[in-house]
C-alpha cells in the first residue's frame, strides 16, 4: 500500500491551501556509499515532526520513509546513505490536521561512470635531449562505462594512448612524454589532461601530469673551429665553453667526429668553464663535428645532453701523399694514395718487384701488398704523370737474443730485447704511430688493424700493452660489453683478457699474437628485462638529419628495434644486445631515405635473442 500511495502522491500539485514544498537533492550525482543532502524549504513553517520524506530505490524496487529531518530556518533537511549503484526519487511530506501537502520530486543516482585519478609533477630541471616518460593512471570507480579524451595544454606533450574506454572497476595506463621544441633559458609548464564522461559537478576534467621543464642551468657555447678549409697533414683545433649552476656538476664531455671512413671519438677535459682539442688530418674529404655528449650531475640524478653542431670541415690534398697501414696478425700492407691523376705503385721487397693494382673511390686509389717473411726494407714508389714519385718504406725486423728495436722518431716505441725468446718477425711502419708507447690499431667487431704486425711461431716471452681503437658508432655505446677474443687455430674464441674500456680505446696487456675487440653480451637467465625508457632524438626531424633511438633497461638484455611507416611497412631494423646504463644508442635511421610523415618506432626486449617478453612503441616525424 505504501507504494501505491507513493505514486499517487506524485501527482498532487506541490502548492496546496498556501503551503509552499521546494525540495532538491545535493549532489544530483554520488558514489556508492556517499551521503546525499535532500533539503525541503517550507512556507509557512510547521512543526518538524510533521515532515517526513518518502524516497523510492530503483534497484531495489522499494521506497522507505525518513523521518526526523534537522531545521535550520525553514530548511528541512535529511542525510541520506546510498548503499548501492541505483537511480533514486524522493518527495516531501507534511502531515498536519489541517491535512497532507507533497513537494515536487527531487533526483540524485549512484548509478554514474567515475574516474579516479592520481596525478603526478615531474621536474625536469634542463633542457635536454632526454625527457622522462611517467604513467598516469585512470580508474573506473564507478557503474556504467568511462570514457575520456586526453590532451595536453598547452601543446607539447605526447599522450598514447589520448582516447579509450573503460569498464567499471578497470583502469587504464597513460604514457605522457614532453615532444615539444623547448628553448634553452626559458621555463616552462605543460599539463597532461583527461576530459571524461564523469558527471559529478567539478570532475569531468583531470589532471594527468604536470611537467615543469626548465629553467636550463646547463648552457653550451658554440663550437669554434680554426678553419673549414685544411690540408691533409694539418690539424683542426676545436673549442667551446660550457656554463652552468651551482647545484651542477660536469661527470663527462665526448665529442666525435666523422672523418672518411670512420669516427673518431675525443674526451675532453675541461680547463675552467672551456673544452678543447685537436683534430689531426689524415686524407682528404670531410670531417663533420656531428656530436657533443655532456653527462652531468644533478641532486644525485646522472642526465645527459646530447648536441649535434654538425660542422663540416673540408681536407684538401695539397699535393699528391701515401699512407701505409700494416694489417695487425697478417702481412698485409694497406697502400693508399690520395691523387688526382692515375698513380703507378710498385712494390721492391728484397729480391720482389712487384707492380700493386690500385682501385679508385673519388680521389683515393687504394691497393694491397702481401710482404714475405724475410728481414729487410719494403720500398713502396708511387708515380703520376706530370708529378714527382713519392715513396714510403717500412723495415721488417727479425728480433734475437738481446737485439733491441727502437724507433727512433720522437722515441714513440721500443720493443723489449727480451721479448721473443728466438727468432721472430716484426715489421714496422712509423709513418702511422702516435706518441703513446704503446701499439695503435683500429677495430671492427670481428678484427682489428693495427699499425704493428709480429709473425712467430714461438710464445713471447714478456707481455705487450695495447691500446687498440674502435668506433663508438659501431658499438652503439655498450662499452661494458667489450671483449677481447684471440685468433686461435683459425678459429675466433673469446679470451680470458679483460680489457680497460673507455670511449673508444680499449687496453689490455697480451703475451703477443692476433687479437680483436668484439662484442659479448654475457647476459645472465633470471627475471625478464623491462624498459625504463625509450625515445628519440629528435622526435620531429626536421631537414636532412638522422633520429637517434634510446633505450634503458632494467638489466643486460637482448633487443630489436623495427622502424615502421604508417602503412605498416618496416623502413628499418636492428638488434643487438643492451647493457643497465642510461640511454642505450640502439639505432640510428638515416631520414633522407624515407618520405615526410608519421613513423613508429617499436623495440623489443628479453632474456634471449629470439624471444622477447616486453615491447615498448613511440611515434616520431619527419618533415622537410
Amino acid at each position: 500500500m505504501k507504494k501505491f500511495i507513493f505514486f499517487i502522491f506524485l501527482a498532487v500539485p506541490v502548492l496546496i491551501y498556501g503551503f509552499s514544498l521546494n525540495l532538491t537533492a545535493n549532489p544530483v550525482f554520488l558514489l556508492k556509499n556517499y551521503t546525499v543532502t535532500i533539503t525541503m524549504t517550507a512556507s509557512p513553517l510547521f512543526e518538524p515532526s510533521d515532515a517526513r520524506l518518502l524516497l523510492y530505490d530503483y534497484s531495489s524496487n522499494s521506497t522507505q520513509t525518513l523521518y526526523n529531518p534537522s531545521v535550520s530556518s525553514n530548511e528541512y533537511i535529511w542525510n541520506y546513505t546510498v548503499t548501492d549503484y541505483s537511480d533514486y526519487r524522493a518527495i516531501g511530506m507534511v502531515i498536519t490536521p489541517e491535512g497532507t501537502y507533497l513537494s515536487n520530486v527531487a533526483t540524485f543516482t549512484s548509478n554514474i561512470p567515475a574516474a579516479s585519478v592520481e596525478s603526478t609533477i615531474v621536474y625536469v630541471p634542463f633542457i635536454s635531449n632526454y625527457m622522462p616518460s611517467v604513467f598516469s593512471q585512470i580508474t573506473n570507480i564507478g557503474s556504467k562505462m568511462l570514457t575520456f579524451t586526453a590532451f595536453s595544454s598547452p601543446s607539447g606533450l605526447t599522450i598514447s594512448p589520448d582516447t579509450g574506454q573503460i569498464s567499471p572497476d578497470q583502469y587504464e595506463n597513460v604514457k605522457i612524454t614532453p615532444s615539444g621544441v623547448f628553448l634553452p633559458g626559458k621555463s616552462y609548464t605543460l599539463d597532461a589532461i583527461a576530459s571524461t564522461n564523469d558527471p559529478r559537478s567539478g570532475m569531468s576534467e583531470y589532471l594527468l601530469s604536470r611537467f615543469l621543464i626548465g629553467p636550463d642551468g646547463l648552457l653550451v657555447t658554440p663550437v669554434h673551429v680554426s678553419s673549414t678549409t685544411v690540408s691533409v697533414g694539418s690539424s683542426v683545433e676545436f673549442y667551446f665553453s660550457i656554463y652552468h649552476s651551482d647545484d651542477l656538476s660536469i661527470s663527462y664531455v665526448y665529442v666525435t667526429w666523422i672523418t672518411p671512413g670512420r669516427s673518431q671519438t675525443f674526451s675532453l677535459s675541461a680547463s675552467g668553464n672551456d673544452f678543447a682539442s685537436i683534430l689531426n688530418i689524415t686524407s682528404a674529404g670531410t670531417y663533420t663535428l656531428s656530436q657533443i655528449i655532456v653527462g652531468y650531475n644533478y641532486k644525485g640524478q646522472i642526465l645527459q645532453m646530447v648536441l649535434s653542431p654538425s660542422i663540416n670541415v673540408n681536407a684538401i690534398n695539397s699535393s699528391n701523399s701515401m699512407n701505409i697501414e700494416l694489417v695487425n696478425g697478417t702481412n698485409e700492407a694497406i697502400i693508399s694514395v690520395s691523387s688526382t691523376s692515375t698513380p703507378y705503385v710498385v712494390v721492391n721487397d728484397g729480391p720482389i718487384v712487384k707492380t700493386i693494382q690500385m682501385v679508385k673511390t673519388n680521389q683515393l686509389w687504394t691497393g694491397t701488398y702481401d710482404y714475405t717473411n724475410q728481414p729487410g726494407i719494403v720500398n713502396v714508389n708511387a708515380e703520376f704523370p706530370n708529378a714527382p714519385s713519392i715513396s714510403q718504406t717500412f723495415t721488417k725486423y727479425e728480433i734475437h737474443g738481446m737485439t733491441n728495436i727502437y724507433l727512433s722518431d720522437n722515441g714513440w716505441i721500443t720493443i723489449p730485447s727480451n721479448a721473443f725468446p728466438s727468432g721472430a718477425l716484426v715489421a714496422v711502419y712509423t709513418g702511422t704511430f702516435s706518441p703513446q708507447n704503446t701499439y695503435v690499431g683500429y677495430s671492427t667487431f670481428n678484427q682489428i688493424s693495427d699499425s704493428v704486425s709480429v709473425s712467430s711461431n714461438v710464445t713471447p716471452a714478456a707481455s705487450f700493452t695495447y691500446n687498440l681503437y674502435f668506433s663508438s658508432q659501431l658499438v652503439n655505446g655498450l662499452f661494458g660489453n667489450v671483449r677481447v677474443y684471440a685468433l686461435e687455430g683459425g678459429k675466433w674464441t673469446l679470451s680470458s683478457i679483460l680489457p680497460n674500456v673507455g670511449m673508444e680505446i680499449a687496453t689490455f696487456s697480451a703475451m703477443g699474437g692476433t687479437y680483436a675487440l668484439g662484442m659479448t653480451t654475457q647476459i645472465q637467465p633470471g627475471t625478464s628485462p623491462s624498459v625504463l625508457s625509450f625515445y628519440a632524438d629528435p622526435s620531429n626531424a626536421i631537414g636532412p638529419r638522422n633520429i637517434q633511438f634510446f633505450l634503458t633497461v632494467n638489466k643486460d638484455c637482448y633487443y630489436k628495434i623495427y622502424i615502421y611507416d604508417m602503412r605498416g611497412r618496416i623502413v628499418g631494423s636492428q638488434s643487438g644486445s643492451a647493457i643497465k646504463i642510461i640511454g642505450n644508442l640502439i639505432y640510428t635511421l638515416d631520414t633522407t631515405s624515407i618520405s615526410n610523415g608519421m613513423y613508429v618506432a617499436v623495440v623489443g626486449v628479453g632474456s634471449s635473442p629470439n624471444a622477447f617478453t616486453q615491447s615498448k612503441t613511440i611515434s616520431f616525424v619527419v618533415s622537410r
